[in-house]
C-alpha cells in the first residue's frame, strides 16, 4: 500500500448536528492517517458547532460553505473538489458512520479501478437512537443482528477485504471513490442536477463512457448509515434530473457543462 498516496473525503453537510457529530469522530479511528476531510455547507449554520468538535478531531479539516438555494448536492462536492489536495477523491454522506479501515481499502485498491463503489450497512430507528444518544461509533456484527437494523443488509458490515465481490459494482452516492485526474477528465460532478436523485449515476454513467472501470469496495470500505425518514423530494425535480441523465446517455455526455468548470 502507497502510504504516501494522500485521500481527500468530501462530506456534503445540511444542518444534521448529530449526524455529522458521529460521522466526524468515526474518522478519527482511521487505521489510514495521509488524508483530509473536507465538509462542504449549504448556508453557514453549523460553523460554531463544527469549529467547536476541532479540538476532539485528530486530523485536518476544510470547512467550505455556499448559499442555501435548496438541495445542490453536486455544486457542494465541486466546491470541496476545489480546495481538496488528494490524489483520490472520496465521498460520504453527513449520516454515515464508517468503519476504521474505510481510508484504508480505498488506497490498498485505488489501481483496480477508475471508480470504486463502496455499500452501505442501513441501520434501524430504534438502534439508531440509541448510538445518537451514546455517541457510538464502533459496534460489533452481534449488536447489529441483535438490533431492529434490516438483516439483509447486515452481511455488508462484514470485513471480508481479501474477497473480491466485483458482480454489481453499481454507484451508491454516499461511499465510493474516484481517481482525481478521472474526475477532472470529465469537469467534475454535473450541477445541472438540482433535488434528490441521480446525480450518482450521472457521475457512474459519464466515467463509464469514458473508457474508466468500475470495482467494488463491497466488505472492504464498510459504513453505517443512520436511520431517518427518506427526505420527500419534488416529484417535479426529480423528473427533470431524469431528463438530463437520459440525455447524457443517450448522446453520450461525458465532460458535463455545468461541472468543476462552467463551460
Amino acid at each position: 500500500m502507497k502510504r504516501d498516496l494522500r485521500i481527500s473525503l468530501i462530506i456534503p453537510i445540511y444542518k444534521k448536528k448529530e449526524f455529522i457529530e458521529l460521522a466526524l469522530k468515526s474518522i478519527n479511528r482511521q487505521t489510514y492517517k495521509n488524508f483530509e476531510v473536507i465538509i462542504t455547507e449549504d448556508d453557514n449554520t453549523l460553523k460554531e458547532f463544527i469549529d467547536d468538535l476541532r479540538k476532539d478531531l485528530n486530523y485536518k479539516l476544510i470547512h467550505v460553505q455556499q448559499e442555501d438555494l435548496g438541495y445542490r448536492r453536486n455544486t457542494a462536492l465541486n466546491n470541496g473538489l476545489k480546495v481538496s489536495s488528494g490524489e483520490i477523491i472520496a465521498v460520504i454522506d453527513q449520516d454515515c458512520i464508517v468503519h476504521s479501515k474505510f481510508l484504508e481499502e480505498y488506497v490498498k485498491n485505488y489501481n483496480k479501478g477508475d471508480l470504486l463503489t463502496g455499500r452501505r450497512v442501513n441501520l434501524g430507528k430504534r438502534f439508531t437512537k440509541k448510538i445518537i444518544k451514546n455517541k457510538k461509533i464502533k459496534f460489533s456484527i452481534l449488536e447489529l443482528l441483535l438490533s431492529d437494523s434490516p438483516n439483509k443488509k447486515i452481511i455488508e458490515g462484514l470485513y471480508i477485504p481479501w474477497l473480491s465481490l466485483n458482480h454489481n459494482p453499481r454507484i451508491l452516492g454516499s461511499n465510493f471513490a474516484i481517481r482525481r485526474q478521472v474526475l477532472k477528465s470529465i469537469n467534475g460532478f454535473n450541477e445541472d442536477y438540482i433535488g434528490y436523485g441521480l446525480e450518482d449515476v450521472d457521475l457512474e454513467k459519464r466515467v463509464v463512457m469514458n473508457g474508466g472501470k468500475r470495482f467494488s469496495m463491497k466488505n472492504k470500505s464498510i459504513q453505517y448509515h443512520l436511520y431517518h425518514p427518506e427526505p420527500q423530494g419534488s416529484v417535479e425535480k426529480f423528473q427533470l434530473n431524469r431528463e438530463i441523465l437520459e440525455k447524457v446517455i443517450r448522446d453520450k455526455i461525458i465532460i458535463c457543462k455545468n461541472g468543476l468548470k462552467k463551460n
